[in-house]
């Protein structure tokens, strides 16, 4: 499953395409984990000095929603 949207950091916003990689409904609750890659300056961090790292940054999201 895929799920589009916008990821923000400061002022900066590019659309991204999470894939779910897992989900589990249970009861009242359901817990996901979904990964996305984004190109660090489509959000305006173009240089970080002292630090090499790549262009592409993986992204990582875990959740639990609950039913009220």
């Amino acid at each position: 499953m895929r799920i589009g949207g916008d990821l923000t950091l400061g002022s900066s916003t590019a659309p991204v395409t999470f894939t779910v990689e897992s989900l589990d409904v249970s009861g009242d609750a359901a817990t996901f984990v979904a990964t996305t890659s984004v190109d660090r300056r489509s959000l305006g961090v173009a240089k970080l000095p002292g630090l090499i790292i790549g262009h592409s940054v993986a992204v990582r999201v875990a959740g639990t929603a609950t039913r009220t």
